[in-house]
């Protein structure tokens, strides 16, 4: 037997209503997907962004991050990503910054550019991995040591 709602469940359902599409509009707004959850589960929005992730193996070495700006003579990379956030790894830690952020800090700066990968077709800006943790939103992210993979038996 269905009993009917209560008029104050309906308007505090109402109001739950709202506040969650106040809520998934803020996360919106700063580039998450937002998903809204149906049924009986235990939280009410589910959430994705989408992250650009860079190794770079020689940051160690040079000191910068290689940030593509171009590729064959076309704007690339940082200028044309859809990703919500940029993470660079390097040597167990990753460097997290919002996209934008790192748009205008390229936009900003006259950092050194090279000619790079795919036989020089891309241009890179060399951005100082001192100057990126400076930046006030970039996270600092101590990454797990990395498993060895296993050797798999092979069956003959």
């Amino acid at each position: 037997m269905k009993f009917a709602d209560s008029p104050e469940w309906v308007a505090a359902k109402a109001d739950g209503d709202t506040a969650e599409i106040a809520v998934a509009g803020w996360f919106q707004s700063v580039g998450f997907d937002v998903f809204k959850t149906l049924g009986n589960v235990a939280f009410d929005l589910l959430l994705q962004c989408k992250v650009e992730v860079k190794r770079d193996r020689r940051a160690g070495e040079t000191g910068n991050v290689a940030v593509e700006v171009e590729y064959r003579g076309q704007s690339s990379g940082i200028h044309t990503s859809q990703a919500t956030y940029w993470a660079f790894v390097l040597d167990g830690e990753a460097l997290i910054i919002k996209t934008r952020s790192l748009r205008d800090l390229i936009a900003s700066s006259e950092f050194q550019e090279r000619r790079a990968g795919d036989g020089g077709n891309a241009v890179v800006k060399l951005v100082p991995v001192a100057q990126l943790r400076a930046v006030k939103d970039v996270r600092q992210v101590q990454l797990p040591e990395p498993s060895k993979p296993r050797r798999r038996k092979v069956l003959n």
